[in-house]
């Protein structure tokens, strides 16, 4: 382990099936591990999208990954790898970390996905084989939230102690206040004496992330005449699909951005009055952590990461999952009530705070140190 290894090179090797890059939620995740284990003197390799041909079949990732693990120069030190392709290397590597961003049963169960054919058939293909011999066979596991963490004890019978419960961070704030008013590259500034009122959902367009609410929620608020706007930003999907989601009368209520720059993310806290985050299942949403840092005031489901962050009244507000009605009541509250929405918003930022990427990772770091040296000299 790392103890043993200080007189010599020590490598880290980080497996997940994505590419890492700020602009993306787990990409900018790694992003910053990557940074945190390289200022302690690792070596960090990361086999992920771009060094596997996957575009066959996705679920060959994990052998594909492992067989560029065994052809390294360098034997790891720590071997960090996500979920869903963990069960390989927990199997016949020590010090395997397995790191969730939303336990992979737990999400097919509260989605209520089928277990597929190929999963059947094919067991050591699937992704759910994966995850459960990794939780099974791996030396430490990583949850971002307390949901999940209940969960793992409960369905893997693991004990409290031996789940690393992790933080994500949030990026430096940038000064907007010499901004125009609620301005933004992507969406236009209002010119209309009574400006629209803006709601911003920053995510994939995905059933997970509650995109039938925000349908549903647009259609109340609009009987109720409301006055609104929607920033869908960051969809992934292009505005066409997007739109085709919504009754035709509400389009023109809806602003569709499918893909933005880093340093143009903090544009739409600013330029909007309420970040709304319905999904049934997160880990710990990026998102959500960046628009509270922008003191911006947050409406989230009371469920997975979003319930460990918000303290329902004091620095956010909660709801129940898939109840657009609540939604549409706390909108309509928070729409005429500018002052509590600027108080909420200042305590939001409050308790993000000392939440910068750097310390959040040098901390992880470290607790992934601590706890692989204590549980090998256990062993030894």
């Amino acid at each position: 382990m790392a103890g043993r290894d200080s007189c010599k090179t020590r490598t880290v090797v980080h497996i997940a099936n994505i590419d890492i890059s700020p602009n993306t939620g787990m990409g900018r995740v790694a992003y910053h591990w990557r940074k945190a284990f390289i200022r302690k003197g690792y070596n960090f390799v990361h086999i992920g999208t771009s060094h596997a041909a996957i575009k066959i079949n996705r679920r060959l990732f994990p052998y594909l990954a492992l067989i560029r693990l065994c052809r390294m120069d360098q034997k790891p030190t720590i071997i960090l790898v996500h979920e869903p392709c963990a069960g390989i290397f927990a199997l016949f590597f020590r010090d395997v970390v397995l790191f969730s961003h939303g336990i992979e049963r737990r999400a097919r169960e509260i989605s209520q996905t089928r277990i597929t054919l190929i999963d059947r058939l094919l067991i050591p293909l699937s992704p759910i084989w994966q995850a459960d011999m990794g939780w099974r066979f791996s030396k430490l596991q990583m949850v971002l939230n307390s949901d999940d963490r209940k969960y793992a004890m409960t369905h893997y019978r693991k004990k409290a102690h031996d789940i690393l419960f992790y933080r994500n961070g949030v990026n430096e704030i940038i000064d907007m206040s010499k901004s125009e008013p609620k301005s933004s590259s992507y969406v236009p500034a209002v010119s209309s004496p009574v400006p629209s009122f803006r709601l911003l959902f920053l995510g994939s367009w995905l059933k997970r992330k509650g995109i039938d609410q925000i349908v549903d929620v647009s259609v109340e608020l609009y009987n109720r005449n409301v006055a609104f706007e929607w920033v869908l930003a960051g969809t992934g999907a292009n505005s066409e699909t997007v739109m085709a989601d919504f009754p035709r009368h509400l389009q023109k209520k809806v602003v569709v951005v499918p893909s933005f720059s880093l340093k143009d993310e903090a544009s739409f806290y600013h330029c909007c009055d309420l970040f709304i985050l319905p999904s049934i299942f997160e880990g710990q949403p990026l998102a959500l952590l960046q628009a509270m840092a922008n003191s911006l005031c947050c409406i989230a489901t009371d469920s997975c990461g979003q319930a460990d962050l918000i303290h329902h009244g004091l620095n956010g507000f909660l709801f129940k999952p898939g109840d657009y009605l609540a939604l549409a009541d706390l909108i309509q509250r928070l729409s005429a009530d500018p002052t509590l929405r600027l108080s909420i918003g200042r305590n939001a930022q409050s308790s993000v705070k000392n939440r910068s990427w750097e310390s959040i990772a040098d901390e992880i770091v470290a607790e992934i140190e601590e706890h692989l040296t204590s549980a090998n000299s256990q062993q030894d």
